[in-house]
Protein backbone atom coordinates (compact mmCIF):
# COMPACT_ATOMS: atom_id res chain seq x y z
CA UNK A 1 0.00 0.00 0.00
CA UNK A 2 3.06 2.86 1.07
CA UNK A 3 4.69 1.44 -2.24
CA UNK A 4 1.40 2.57 -4.62
CA UNK A 5 1.20 5.48 -2.37
CA UNK A 6 4.79 6.73 -3.08
CA UNK A 7 4.50 5.97 -7.16
CA UNK A 8 1.36 7.82 -6.97
CA UNK A 9 3.23 10.53 -5.75
CA UNK A 10 6.45 10.59 -7.88
CA UNK A 11 3.56 10.45 -10.84
CA UNK A 12 1.46 13.55 -10.07
CA UNK A 13 5.08 15.28 -9.17
CA UNK A 14 6.46 14.06 -12.63
CA UNK A 15 3.18 15.55 -14.33
CA UNK A 16 3.11 18.80 -12.87
CA UNK A 17 6.61 19.02 -14.19
CA UNK A 18 5.87 18.53 -17.47
CA UNK A 19 2.39 20.77 -16.61
CA UNK A 20 5.05 23.32 -15.86
CA UNK A 21 7.15 22.83 -19.40
CA UNK A 22 3.95 23.31 -21.24
CA UNK A 23 2.89 26.86 -19.87
CA UNK A 24 6.80 27.23 -19.69
CA UNK A 25 6.75 26.84 -23.40
CA UNK A 26 4.07 29.85 -23.63
CA UNK A 27 4.81 32.25 -21.53
CA UNK A 28 7.69 31.30 -19.30
CA UNK A 29 11.64 30.45 -19.85
CA UNK A 30 12.08 30.09 -15.88
CA UNK A 31 8.88 27.51 -16.26
CA UNK A 32 10.13 25.91 -18.49
CA UNK A 33 13.91 25.43 -16.77
CA UNK A 34 11.76 24.45 -13.10
CA UNK A 35 9.90 21.64 -15.15
CA UNK A 36 12.77 20.02 -16.20
CA UNK A 37 14.49 19.95 -12.70
CA UNK A 38 11.50 19.27 -11.26
CA UNK A 39 10.93 15.79 -13.56
CA UNK A 40 14.25 14.53 -13.45
CA UNK A 41 14.14 15.37 -9.44
CA UNK A 42 10.93 13.24 -9.53
CA UNK A 43 13.05 10.28 -11.88
CA UNK A 44 16.04 10.38 -9.49
CA UNK A 45 14.19 9.80 -6.42
CA UNK A 46 11.82 6.92 -7.80
CA UNK A 47 15.58 5.12 -9.17
CA UNK A 48 13.64 3.10 -11.48
CA UNK A 49 16.63 3.55 -13.91
CA UNK A 50 16.44 -0.35 -15.44
CA UNK A 51 12.48 0.76 -16.65
CA UNK A 52 14.02 3.83 -17.64
CA UNK A 53 16.83 2.40 -19.78
CA UNK A 54 14.28 -0.38 -21.35
CA UNK A 55 12.10 2.54 -22.40
CA UNK A 56 14.86 4.41 -23.95
CA UNK A 57 17.11 1.61 -25.47
CA UNK A 58 14.53 0.74 -28.75
CA UNK A 59 12.99 4.29 -29.43
CA UNK A 60 14.40 5.09 -32.71
CA UNK A 61 12.62 8.69 -32.17
CA UNK A 62 14.91 8.59 -29.43
CA UNK A 63 18.36 7.83 -30.77
CA UNK A 64 17.98 9.40 -33.85
CA UNK A 65 18.10 13.22 -31.81
CA UNK A 66 20.49 11.25 -29.53
CA UNK A 67 22.51 10.65 -33.10
CA UNK A 68 22.26 14.27 -34.03
CA UNK A 69 22.90 15.90 -30.87
CA UNK A 70 26.57 13.49 -31.21
CA UNK A 71 27.37 15.05 -34.28
CA UNK A 72 26.98 18.66 -32.55
CA UNK A 73 29.56 17.02 -30.62
CA UNK A 74 31.95 15.75 -33.04
CA UNK A 75 32.05 19.47 -34.90
CA UNK A 76 33.68 20.26 -31.94
CA UNK A 77 37.07 18.74 -33.44
CA UNK A 78 37.24 21.35 -36.40
CA UNK A 79 35.42 24.21 -34.20
CA UNK A 80 38.01 26.98 -33.87
CA UNK A 81 35.37 29.08 -31.27
CA UNK A 82 35.57 26.53 -28.63
CA UNK A 83 33.63 28.86 -25.92
CA UNK A 84 30.59 29.46 -28.38
CA UNK A 85 30.65 25.76 -29.45
CA UNK A 86 30.36 24.75 -25.89
CA UNK A 87 27.43 27.43 -25.03
CA UNK A 88 25.29 26.76 -27.95
CA UNK A 89 25.37 22.70 -27.00
CA UNK A 90 24.87 23.81 -23.43
CA UNK A 91 21.71 25.57 -24.81
CA UNK A 92 20.68 22.31 -27.49
CA UNK A 93 20.86 20.07 -24.49
CA UNK A 94 17.61 20.33 -24.06
CA UNK A 95 16.26 18.24 -27.41
CA UNK A 96 17.25 15.24 -25.59
CA UNK A 97 16.61 16.14 -22.08
CA UNK A 98 12.70 16.49 -22.64
CA UNK A 99 12.68 13.48 -24.91
CA UNK A 100 14.88 11.34 -22.17
CA UNK A 101 12.44 12.80 -19.52
CA UNK A 102 9.26 11.70 -21.29
CA UNK A 103 10.22 8.02 -22.63
CA UNK A 104 11.12 7.18 -19.08
CA UNK A 105 7.47 6.77 -18.67
CA UNK A 106 5.96 6.65 -21.88
CA UNK A 107 2.81 4.82 -20.49
CA UNK A 108 1.55 7.53 -18.17
CA UNK A 109 2.73 10.38 -20.55
CA UNK A 110 0.35 8.77 -23.12
CA UNK A 111 -2.36 7.96 -20.70
CA UNK A 112 -2.58 12.23 -19.83
CA UNK A 113 -2.05 13.05 -23.50
CA UNK A 114 -5.51 14.73 -23.36
CA UNK A 115 -5.03 16.76 -20.36
CA UNK A 116 -1.59 17.70 -21.62
CA UNK A 117 -2.89 18.96 -24.76
CA UNK A 118 -5.93 20.30 -22.85
CA UNK A 119 -3.60 22.66 -20.74
CA UNK A 120 -1.58 23.76 -23.68
CA UNK A 121 -4.72 24.98 -25.60
CA UNK A 122 -5.88 27.00 -22.54
CA UNK A 123 -2.82 28.57 -22.30
CA UNK A 124 -2.55 29.62 -26.16
CA UNK A 125 -6.26 30.56 -25.86
CA UNK A 126 -5.58 32.85 -22.78
CA UNK A 127 -2.42 34.35 -23.77
CA UNK A 128 -3.67 35.32 -27.02
CA UNK A 129 -7.07 37.03 -25.33
CA UNK A 130 -4.48 38.92 -23.41
CA UNK A 131 -2.08 40.01 -26.12
CA UNK A 132 -5.29 41.51 -28.44
CA UNK A 133 -6.68 43.09 -24.81
CA UNK A 134 -3.56 44.59 -24.39
CA UNK A 135 -3.13 45.75 -28.02
CA UNK A 136 -6.66 47.41 -28.04
CA UNK A 137 -6.09 48.98 -25.32
CA UNK A 138 -8.72 47.22 -23.48
CA UNK A 139 -5.98 46.49 -20.74
CA UNK A 140 -2.81 48.65 -19.66
CA UNK A 141 -1.55 51.50 -22.04
CA UNK A 142 1.40 49.52 -23.66
CA UNK A 143 2.48 51.30 -27.24
CA UNK A 144 3.18 49.50 -30.02
CA UNK A 145 5.78 50.30 -32.68
CA UNK A 146 4.36 47.19 -34.80
CA UNK A 147 1.41 44.86 -34.66
CA UNK A 148 3.46 42.32 -34.31
CA UNK A 149 4.69 42.97 -31.06
CA UNK A 150 1.45 42.28 -30.03
CA UNK A 151 3.10 39.08 -28.59
CA UNK A 152 3.98 39.51 -24.98
CA UNK A 153 4.90 36.09 -24.04
CA UNK A 154 8.13 35.93 -26.04
CA UNK A 155 8.74 36.43 -30.03
CA UNK A 156 6.28 36.91 -32.18
CA UNK A 157 7.11 34.30 -34.48
CA UNK A 158 7.63 31.68 -32.02
CA UNK A 159 4.32 32.47 -30.22
CA UNK A 160 2.58 32.28 -33.92
CA UNK A 161 3.61 28.95 -34.28
CA UNK A 162 2.11 27.83 -31.03
CA UNK A 163 -1.19 29.73 -31.76
CA UNK A 164 -1.19 27.52 -35.39
CA UNK A 165 -0.29 24.48 -33.28
CA UNK A 166 -3.55 25.60 -30.97
CA UNK A 167 -5.89 25.65 -34.03
CA UNK A 168 -5.22 22.20 -34.90
CA UNK A 169 -5.20 20.74 -31.63
CA UNK A 170 -8.66 22.25 -31.72
CA UNK A 171 -9.29 19.47 -34.64
CA UNK A 172 -8.41 16.80 -32.72
CA UNK A 173 -10.19 17.81 -29.72
CA UNK A 174 -13.96 18.40 -32.67
CA UNK A 175 -13.33 15.45 -34.05
CA UNK A 176 -12.35 13.00 -30.85
CA UNK A 177 -14.26 14.77 -28.00
CA UNK A 178 -17.88 16.29 -29.18
CA UNK A 179 -18.98 16.93 -26.02
CA UNK A 180 -17.58 20.53 -25.89
CA UNK A 181 -17.68 20.89 -29.71
CA UNK A 182 -18.88 23.82 -29.56
CA UNK A 183 -16.34 25.10 -27.54
CA UNK A 184 -13.74 24.20 -29.59
CA UNK A 185 -15.10 25.19 -32.59
CA UNK A 186 -15.23 28.86 -30.99
CA UNK A 187 -11.68 28.82 -30.13
CA UNK A 188 -10.33 27.47 -33.39
CA UNK A 189 -12.26 30.46 -35.08
CA UNK A 190 -10.47 32.97 -32.32
CA UNK A 191 -7.18 31.11 -33.08
CA UNK A 192 -7.61 31.92 -37.09
CA UNK A 193 -8.35 35.22 -36.34
CA UNK A 194 -5.52 35.61 -34.34
CA UNK A 195 -3.09 33.93 -36.69
CA UNK A 196 -4.92 36.75 -39.77
CA UNK A 197 -4.64 39.89 -37.19
CA UNK A 198 -1.53 39.36 -35.82
CA UNK A 199 0.33 39.44 -39.28
CA UNK A 200 2.98 36.99 -38.39
CA UNK A 201 3.97 35.72 -41.87
CA UNK A 202 5.11 32.50 -40.85
CA UNK A 203 2.41 31.54 -38.34
CA UNK A 204 -0.42 32.16 -41.40
CA UNK A 205 1.70 29.60 -43.43
CA UNK A 206 2.04 27.10 -40.59
CA UNK A 207 -1.77 27.13 -40.00
CA UNK A 208 -2.42 26.85 -43.72
CA UNK A 209 -0.31 24.53 -44.49
CA UNK A 210 -1.12 22.04 -41.75
CA UNK A 211 -5.00 22.79 -42.32
CA UNK A 212 -4.77 22.07 -45.81
CA UNK A 213 -2.38 18.76 -44.81
CA UNK A 214 -5.51 17.68 -42.60
CA UNK A 215 -7.80 18.06 -45.19
CA UNK A 216 -5.83 16.53 -48.16
CA UNK A 217 -5.04 13.41 -45.62
CA UNK A 218 -9.12 13.00 -44.59
CA UNK A 219 -9.69 12.45 -48.17
CA UNK A 220 -7.10 10.07 -49.02
CA UNK A 221 -7.66 7.68 -46.31
CA UNK A 222 -11.63 7.75 -47.36
CA UNK A 223 -10.67 7.24 -50.76
CA UNK A 224 -12.34 10.29 -51.83
CA UNK A 225 -10.23 10.96 -54.84
CA UNK A 226 -12.35 13.49 -56.67
CA UNK A 227 -12.75 16.19 -53.39
CA UNK A 228 -8.79 15.40 -53.16
CA UNK A 229 -8.33 16.47 -56.85
CA UNK A 230 -10.00 19.19 -56.60
CA UNK A 231 -8.99 20.54 -53.15
CA UNK A 232 -5.60 20.30 -54.53
CA UNK A 233 -6.29 22.03 -57.42
CA UNK A 234 -7.98 25.10 -55.30
CA UNK A 235 -4.54 25.43 -53.50
CA UNK A 236 -2.14 25.69 -56.39
CA UNK A 237 -4.54 28.02 -58.06
CA UNK A 238 -4.18 29.76 -54.67
CA UNK A 239 -0.70 29.75 -54.77
CA UNK A 240 -0.30 30.71 -58.88
CA UNK A 241 -2.43 33.67 -57.85
CA UNK A 242 -0.49 35.07 -54.46
CA UNK A 243 2.92 34.76 -56.47
CA UNK A 244 1.62 36.90 -59.24
CA UNK A 245 0.19 39.35 -57.15
CA UNK A 246 3.61 39.72 -54.68
CA UNK A 247 5.95 39.37 -57.93
CA UNK A 248 3.56 41.75 -60.97
CA UNK A 249 3.99 45.15 -61.55
CA UNK A 250 1.40 47.03 -59.30
CA UNK A 251 0.18 49.14 -62.62
CA UNK A 252 1.28 51.42 -65.76
CA UNK A 253 -0.10 54.04 -63.60
CA UNK A 254 3.33 54.48 -61.75
CA UNK A 255 4.97 55.48 -65.20
CA UNK A 256 2.66 58.42 -65.41
CA UNK A 257 4.89 60.84 -62.76
CA UNK A 258 5.56 64.71 -62.61
CA UNK A 259 8.95 64.34 -61.02
CA UNK A 260 9.22 68.20 -60.64
CA UNK A 261 5.94 68.98 -59.42
CA UNK A 262 5.51 65.94 -56.99
CA UNK A 263 9.24 67.23 -55.52
CA UNK A 264 8.63 71.00 -55.20
CA UNK A 265 5.30 70.59 -53.65
CA UNK A 266 6.20 67.36 -51.46
CA UNK A 267 9.23 69.71 -49.89
CA UNK A 268 7.34 72.86 -49.38
CA UNK A 269 5.18 70.68 -46.60
CA UNK A 270 8.33 68.28 -45.19
CA UNK A 271 11.37 68.55 -43.92
CA UNK A 272 12.84 65.25 -45.21
CA UNK A 273 13.86 66.10 -48.87
CA UNK A 274 12.19 64.32 -51.28
CA UNK A 275 15.68 62.52 -52.59
CA UNK A 276 16.35 61.52 -49.17
CA UNK A 277 15.42 58.02 -47.67
CA UNK A 278 12.31 57.19 -45.24
CA UNK A 279 12.48 55.60 -42.20
CA UNK A 280 12.74 52.08 -43.69
CA UNK A 281 15.73 53.41 -45.65
CA UNK A 282 13.48 52.92 -48.92
CA UNK A 283 13.81 55.82 -51.59
CA UNK A 284 11.34 58.40 -50.18
CA UNK A 285 10.39 59.44 -54.11
CA UNK A 286 9.32 56.19 -54.46
CA UNK A 287 7.42 55.39 -51.57
CA UNK A 288 5.49 59.26 -52.02
CA UNK A 289 4.63 57.70 -55.61
CA UNK A 290 3.24 54.06 -54.44
CA UNK A 291 1.15 56.12 -51.32
CA UNK A 292 -0.31 58.39 -53.84
CA UNK A 293 -1.30 55.00 -56.08
CA UNK A 294 -2.39 53.81 -53.14
CA UNK A 295 -5.11 56.16 -52.20
CA UNK A 296 -5.86 56.48 -56.16
CA UNK A 297 -3.65 60.07 -56.40
CA UNK A 298 -2.29 61.20 -59.52
CA UNK A 299 1.46 61.14 -59.14
CA UNK A 300 1.37 65.47 -59.40
CA UNK A 301 1.06 68.66 -57.46
CA UNK A 302 -2.69 68.04 -57.60
CA UNK A 303 -2.63 64.63 -55.54
CA UNK A 304 0.09 65.80 -53.41
CA UNK A 305 -2.04 68.58 -52.16
CA UNK A 306 -4.51 66.18 -51.65
CA UNK A 307 -2.51 64.67 -48.76
CA UNK A 308 -3.21 65.00 -44.80
CA UNK A 309 -0.48 65.60 -42.32
CA UNK A 310 -0.73 61.61 -41.20
CA UNK A 311 0.01 60.82 -44.91
CA UNK A 312 2.96 62.48 -44.72
CA UNK A 313 3.67 60.95 -41.55
CA UNK A 314 3.00 57.87 -42.81
CA UNK A 315 5.01 57.97 -46.06
CA UNK A 316 8.08 59.33 -43.96
CA UNK A 317 7.53 56.49 -41.68
CA UNK A 318 8.40 54.38 -44.92
CA UNK A 319 4.39 53.12 -45.36
CA UNK A 320 4.50 52.82 -49.26
CA UNK A 321 0.80 51.58 -49.48
CA UNK A 322 -2.60 52.84 -47.52
CA UNK A 323 -3.54 49.47 -47.02
CA UNK A 324 -0.61 48.66 -45.10
CA UNK A 325 -2.27 50.55 -41.84
CA UNK A 326 -5.08 48.27 -42.01
CA UNK A 327 -5.07 45.51 -39.34
CA UNK A 328 -4.49 41.38 -40.66
CA UNK A 329 -2.25 39.67 -43.21
CA UNK A 330 -3.47 41.34 -46.04
CA UNK A 331 -2.03 44.61 -45.76
CA UNK A 332 1.23 41.93 -44.66
CA UNK A 333 1.16 40.84 -48.07
CA UNK A 334 0.91 44.72 -49.33
CA UNK A 335 4.04 45.34 -47.54
CA UNK A 336 5.93 42.44 -48.29
CA UNK A 337 4.71 43.23 -52.01
CA UNK A 338 6.79 46.80 -52.04
CA UNK A 339 9.63 45.17 -50.53
CA UNK A 340 10.24 42.46 -53.28
CA UNK A 341 9.75 45.09 -55.94
CA UNK A 342 12.11 47.61 -53.90
CA UNK A 343 15.18 46.01 -53.25
CA UNK A 344 17.64 48.65 -52.65
CA UNK A 345 18.06 48.44 -48.83
CA UNK A 346 17.46 45.10 -47.39
CA UNK A 347 17.55 46.98 -43.77
CA UNK A 348 14.63 46.73 -41.78
CA UNK A 349 12.42 44.62 -44.66
CA UNK A 350 12.54 41.06 -42.71
CA UNK A 351 11.79 39.38 -46.59
CA UNK A 352 14.71 40.99 -47.83
CA UNK A 353 17.23 40.31 -44.96
CA UNK A 354 16.09 36.45 -44.61
CA UNK A 355 16.81 36.29 -48.58
CA UNK A 356 20.13 37.92 -47.68
CA UNK A 357 20.89 35.45 -44.74
CA UNK A 358 19.86 32.15 -46.75
CA UNK A 359 22.12 33.55 -49.59
CA UNK A 360 25.21 33.78 -46.83
CA UNK A 361 24.02 30.07 -45.72
CA UNK A 362 24.29 28.73 -48.61
CA UNK A 363 27.65 30.29 -50.32
CA UNK A 364 29.31 29.41 -46.67
CA UNK A 365 27.62 25.77 -46.59
CA UNK A 366 28.86 25.44 -50.59
CA UNK A 367 32.51 26.27 -49.27
CA UNK A 368 32.35 23.22 -46.42
CA UNK A 369 29.49 20.40 -47.78
CA UNK A 370 30.64 17.65 -46.05
CA UNK A 371 31.70 18.47 -42.75
CA UNK A 372 30.55 21.84 -42.35
CA UNK A 373 32.20 25.10 -40.34
CA UNK A 374 31.91 23.20 -36.87
CA UNK A 375 29.44 24.28 -34.10
CA UNK A 376 31.53 26.85 -32.72
CA UNK A 377 31.73 28.62 -35.97
CA UNK A 378 28.75 29.68 -37.40
CA UNK A 379 28.75 33.30 -36.36
CA UNK A 380 32.18 34.24 -37.10
CA UNK A 381 32.09 32.64 -40.88
CA UNK A 382 28.84 34.68 -41.21
CA UNK A 383 29.90 37.78 -39.93
CA UNK A 384 33.35 37.19 -42.19
CA UNK A 385 31.13 36.72 -45.20
CA UNK A 386 29.20 39.84 -44.65
CA UNK A 387 32.31 41.83 -44.65
CA UNK A 388 34.01 40.04 -47.58
CA UNK A 389 31.00 40.79 -49.94
CA UNK A 390 30.21 44.15 -48.50
CA UNK A 391 27.16 43.76 -47.35
CA UNK A 392 24.03 46.35 -47.33
CA UNK A 393 22.95 44.83 -44.06
CA UNK A 394 24.01 46.90 -40.98
CA UNK A 395 25.84 45.23 -37.93
CA UNK A 396 22.57 44.73 -35.72
CA UNK A 397 21.02 43.07 -38.74
CA UNK A 398 23.80 40.63 -39.63
CA UNK A 399 22.19 37.10 -38.27
CA UNK A 400 22.62 33.88 -39.18
CA UNK A 401 20.63 31.76 -41.75
CA UNK A 402 16.92 31.92 -40.18
CA UNK A 403 16.61 28.17 -42.20
CA UNK A 404 16.99 25.22 -39.56
CA UNK A 405 18.12 23.41 -42.85
CA UNK A 406 20.73 25.67 -43.72
CA UNK A 407 22.02 26.14 -40.31
CA UNK A 408 22.44 22.27 -40.07
CA UNK A 409 24.27 22.46 -43.11
CA UNK A 410 26.53 25.16 -42.46
CA UNK A 411 27.37 24.11 -38.66
CA UNK A 412 27.36 20.01 -39.49
CA UNK A 413 27.85 19.34 -43.04
CA UNK A 414 25.61 17.76 -45.18
CA UNK A 415 26.26 14.66 -42.27
CA UNK A 416 24.57 17.04 -40.32
CA UNK A 417 21.66 17.53 -42.61
CA UNK A 418 20.93 14.21 -43.46
CA UNK A 419 20.50 13.31 -39.75
CA UNK A 420 18.13 15.98 -39.00
CA UNK A 421 16.21 15.15 -42.15
CA UNK A 422 16.40 11.49 -40.59
CA UNK A 423 14.41 12.75 -37.72
CA UNK A 424 12.01 14.09 -39.15
CA UNK A 425 11.36 11.30 -41.67
CA UNK A 426 11.28 8.86 -39.15
CA UNK A 427 8.42 10.89 -37.07
CA UNK A 428 6.52 11.22 -39.83
CA UNK A 429 6.80 7.91 -41.33
CA UNK A 430 5.60 6.36 -37.73
CA UNK A 431 2.59 9.00 -37.52
CA UNK A 432 1.43 8.13 -41.17
CA UNK A 433 1.38 4.73 -40.58
CA UNK A 434 -0.51 5.32 -37.19
CA UNK A 435 -2.70 8.02 -39.15
CA UNK A 436 -2.02 10.38 -36.57
CA UNK A 437 -3.02 13.65 -38.15
CA UNK A 438 -2.15 16.09 -35.16
CA UNK A 439 1.35 14.59 -34.97
CA UNK A 440 1.53 15.16 -38.48
CA UNK A 441 0.05 18.93 -38.64
CA UNK A 442 2.51 19.48 -35.57
CA UNK A 443 5.50 18.46 -38.09
CA UNK A 444 4.67 20.50 -40.64
CA UNK A 445 4.09 23.19 -38.74
CA UNK A 446 7.66 22.91 -37.12
CA UNK A 447 8.91 22.06 -41.01
CA UNK A 448 7.26 25.42 -41.80
CA UNK A 449 9.08 27.45 -39.09
CA UNK A 450 12.41 25.48 -39.89
CA UNK A 451 12.44 27.54 -43.64
CA UNK A 452 11.91 31.05 -41.86
CA UNK A 453 13.75 31.24 -38.67
CA UNK A 454 16.43 29.03 -36.95
CA UNK A 455 13.60 27.70 -34.42
CA UNK A 456 16.05 25.22 -33.14
CA UNK A 457 18.76 27.70 -31.97
CA UNK A 458 16.27 29.48 -29.39
CA UNK A 459 15.29 27.72 -25.84
CA UNK A 460 11.43 27.87 -26.56
CA UNK A 461 12.23 26.94 -30.10
CA UNK A 462 13.43 23.96 -29.15
CA UNK A 463 11.62 23.00 -26.20
CA UNK A 464 8.41 23.17 -28.50
CA UNK A 465 10.11 20.80 -30.92
CA UNK A 466 11.13 18.47 -28.52
CA UNK A 467 8.16 18.32 -26.37
CA UNK A 468 5.87 17.86 -28.92
CA UNK A 469 8.36 15.65 -31.16
CA UNK A 470 8.29 13.24 -27.57
CA UNK A 471 4.56 13.42 -26.93
CA UNK A 472 3.31 12.14 -30.23
CA UNK A 473 6.06 9.26 -30.77
CA UNK A 474 3.93 7.40 -27.92
CA UNK A 475 1.45 6.07 -30.19
CA UNK A 476 2.91 2.28 -29.52
CA UNK A 477 1.93 2.86 -25.95
CA UNK A 478 -1.52 3.42 -26.46
CA UNK A 479 -2.71 0.24 -24.64
CA UNK A 480 -0.17 0.71 -22.10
Amino acid sequence: MLLVLKNKNYNLTYLLALSLIIVGIICSKALMSIGMVLAGLSLLLEFNFKAYFENWRNNRALLILILLYLCFITSLLWSQNIDYALEDLKSKLTLIVIPLLIFSKPELVHRNKVYLLTLFLSGVFITSLINVLFYTHTLGDIIYDDIRGMSLFGSHIRYGLLVAMGAITCIYFIKKHKKFIFFFVFVFIWFVFYTYFSEVLSGVIALLISLLFWLIAELYFKRKIKALFSVSLIFISFLISVSFFMLSPESNDLKVVSHSEIAEEWNKRSKIPIHSYDAKGQELKQTLIRYLHSKSLPANAKGIKELTSKDFTNIENGIADIRELSNGFISRLYSIRFELQNRSNPNGHSMLQRIEYWDAGFKIASNHPILGVGLGDVQDEFDQHYNDVNSKLLLKNRKRAHNMFLTFWVSNGLIGLVIFICVLSIFISENWKNKDFLALAFILISISSFVFEDTLETQTGITFFSFFYALFSLNKYKKG
